[in-house]
């Protein structure tokens, strides 16, 4: 099992495929397994490399506040491991503070970045009340799945009705990680001023029926964002790569095609 000992946490990752470098950084419901339907898209594109951040997954160690402070450097240890300096990445929802604050500690390393149903930890100000609520209600979302009276916030409740099979494999995947991050949102720091260090190819893509990150959200941060690319999916939730995974590989197969050579 490839396997990284830092002492004071395992760092759990694969590789499959070849060619250049893809990173894989999933949201606070994920962990390597949710990327299955991309991998299966774009391995014989790029290397696609695929890490449990710490404490999901795979993973352990201890999360201080900012997580990004633990998350940034295990994933400099992953690529070292690997030999990997240049990558693209695509990363969902909390994946995506993860790039951004990778980005401020090693400019120039992220050639291009997805970054789906995130805006990376940034909040423009004409958003934040938006936002707010957004958060609120995924939380409300989340208590009733705990509870067994509703569908997971990460998912779109249209998913469990079209696809009911799907969304019990999500299910499944997520009850993989630990109950040590079931309440840990509140670690996930905010930002109101523009702080973003993304690289200069970006593709925002969201779901059209998203309940954890709003639409006004991502489009405000791409707006700040000069020449990113914005990407709606129609009948989706928060987690587009999972619920439409085929539109979604489309748009990133694309974007890296034009944008990753």
């Amino acid at each position: 099992m490839p396997v990284i000992d830092r002492g004071e946490s395992t760092l759990y990752y694969e590789t499959h495929g070849s060619g250049r470098p893809l990173v894989f950084l999933h949201g606070m419901a994920g962990n390597t397994l949710v990327w299955w339907q991309q991998v299966a898209f774009l391995e014989e594109r790029y290397r696609c490399i695929l890490v449990d951040q710490r404490g999901w997954g795979r993973s352990t160690g201890s999360l201080p506040e900012p997580w990004t402070d633990a998350f940034v450097p295990d994933l400099e240890a992953v690529l070292e491991e690997l030999g990997v300096e240049e990558f693209a990445v695509v990363a969902q929802s909390m994946g995506g503070w993860t790039v951004d604050a990778f980005c401020r500690s090693n400019p120039g390393r992220v050639r291009a970045a997805v970054m789906t149903g995130t805006t990376g930890g940034y909040v423009p100000p004409a958003t934040e009340a938006v936002y707010r609520e957004a958060r609120e209600t995924a939380a409300e979302i989340r208590s009733l799945w705990r509870a067994g009276r509703g569908p997971h916030q990460a998912l779109g409740p249209r998913t469990y009705k079209e696809q009911p099979a799907l969304a019990r494999l999500y299910e499944m995947v997520v009850r993989l990680n630990r109950p040590l991050n079931a309440d840990l949102d509140a670690g996930l720091p905010l930002m109101t001023e523009n702080r973003l260090r993304l690289p200069e190819d970006v593709l925002f893509v969201y779901g059209e029926e998203d309940l954890v990150c709003p639409r006004e959200a991502i489009e405000a941060t791409a707006a700040e964002v000069p020449g990113s690319v914005v990407r709606c999916i129609a009948r989706s939730g928060h987690s587009v790569y999972f619920e439409r995974a085929g539109a979604f590989n489309r748009e990133v197969a694309d974007f890296l095609s034009a944008r990753y050579r």
